[in-house]
């Protein structure tokens, strides 16, 4: 049977197809004759979609680096703001704890309400009340 072969992959390819298989390089329709499948010592990766070229940007990306630099720089600057704090001022350690108690219980109050209303459920929907319309005569009567 009759093959195309990918100038950029090698891969073979049937005749109908205009695209490679292996790569998605736009086939020539070069024919060749008699063409070996691969031997099952050898692995052959094939791609079930389309690819792009752009590869995904991971975790060592350049916006990645930046971001991680940015909050190391205000971590670093927070310290350096308490260290300073507490040299300065005699009180700044009642007055920090002062100020994560009234963020705790905050956070304690908004976890709650959050637990209370995730238990309720929104109506979507009007429920009538049949008892509203009382003075309106039925017809069944």
């Amino acid at each position: 049977m009759s093959q195309i072969i990918c100038n950029n992959c090698k891969g073979a390819n049937d005749p109908v197809n205009k695209f490679c298989s292996n790569c998605g390089t736009i086939l020539d329709g070069s024919v060749q004759e008699d063409v070996q499948e691969p031997s099952s010592s050898t692995k052959t990766i094939r791609s079930s979609g389309n690819y792009s070229g752009k590869m995904i940007k991971g975790k060592k990306s350049k916006g990645w680096k930046i971001f991680r630099n940015i909050i190391i720089g205000l971590v670093l600057l927070g310290v350096l703001t308490l260290v300073i704090w507490f040299q300065v001022d005699p009180d700044a350690g009642k007055k920090l704890t002062d100020a994560l108690m009234g963020i705790a219980f905050m956070a304690v109050f908004f976890f709650v309400g959050w637990l209370f209303m995730r238990g309720k459920k929104r109506k979507t929907n009007y429920d009538w009340d049949d008892d509203q319309y009382s003075d309106v005569a039925d017809d069944d009567d």
